[in-house]
């Protein structure tokens, strides 16, 4: 699925002068009839022997997941990105800590591009200030590592408080839950705060972490959504072109200040919505599975 994924975004990646190609331990015969079946129309290289796998250090030697036919546990490689410059130099790397783990594709276009985290949900209400929540992705599957962020416009002459300022609430996104189901810790990945500003407050007499201004707060989920709904997904009756909509569920936290007031520490609900689809189960014909062999 990140293959079909990233032929869907390789012209974003194209607009900042960035070419994509994928390299698997498949045959060029397999590789060629899942570009026919997918319309993928960027470089698919073939390493049989997955030479270029163990050179990168990639290889998945955890053999997950445990299903996989013994063949397959031979050459599989862990899935991720490289980003890597015109002379060959690898400036960026993305991979996930488990096999399910997988960054979308315009996932790694906001890491690369923060800017361009552009899948925009509608503004929230929020006391005090301006707050807007963006999403690299709408269209999922079981296991996607997507981005989810809050956007905050700040007033002239306000601020919150960043980590660090031990008598203030600081300013946070906590994604809770995917549909009413918790959220577990190792779904988080990956949170992103901007540089914090020190200010001198008089009337207490202490510098403290504040924001200002505009700023943005960024969380990785793994998408892993209710047993019930990844059942439904890999049902045999689940449909190609289906989907299942899925609301992740959390708050955001801040206390805001102008020169005379400092406000009470506010909790913001946020959600954002996503469509699952199926993972791709279509295997190669069985010819060229047997050419593998």
């Amino acid at each position: 699925m990140q293959l079909v994924q990233l032929q869907k975004a390789q012209d974003r990646f194209r607009e900042h002068g960035l070419r994509v190609a994928a390299i698997t331990y498949d045959s060029p015969a397999i590789l060629s009839e899942f570009a026919n079946l997918h319309q993928i129309n960027y470089a698919l290289m073939s390493d049989p022997q997955s030479e270029i796998i163990r050179s990168f250090g990639i290889l998945d030697t955890d053999e997950s997941p445990n299903n996989l036919p013994d063949f397959a546990k031979k050459g599989i490689a862990l899935p991720g990105y490289f980003f890597v410059d015109r002379s060959g130099i690898v400036k960026e790397k993305f991979f996930g800590e488990a096999y399910y783990d997988r960054f979308t594709p315009n996932n790694v276009i906001a890491k690369l591009f923060p800017e361009l985290l552009e899948t925009s949900v509608p503004s929230v209400t929020a006391p005090h200030l301006g707050l807007a929540l963006r999403q690299s992705d709408r269209d999922v599957v079981i296991g996607s590592r997507v981005t989810l962020a809050a956007k905050f416009s700040l007033p002239k002459g306000m601020h919150v408080y960043a980590h660090g300022a031990a008598k203030y609430k600081p300013t946070e996104l906590l994604i809770q839950s995917i549909d009413d189901t918790p959220v577990k810790p190792k779904m988080l990945k990956a949170s992103r705060y901007p540089q914090a500003q020190e200010i001198f407050l008089p009337a207490i007499k202490e510098r403290v972490p504040v924001y200002k201004g505009h700023f943005q707060i960024e969380q990785d989920l793994i998408v892993l959504p209710p047993r019930e709904v990844q059942q439904k997904l890999n049902s045999a009756d689940f449909k190609s072109n289906d989907v299942i909509k899925v609301s992740v569920r959390g708050v955001v936290r801040y206390q805001a200040c102008d020169a005379t007031t400092c406000y009470l520490p506010t909790e913001v609900p946020v959600t954002f919505e996503l469509n699952m689809h199926q993972n791709d189960f279509n295997r190669a014909s069985e010819s060229l599975q047997e050419k593998r062999h």
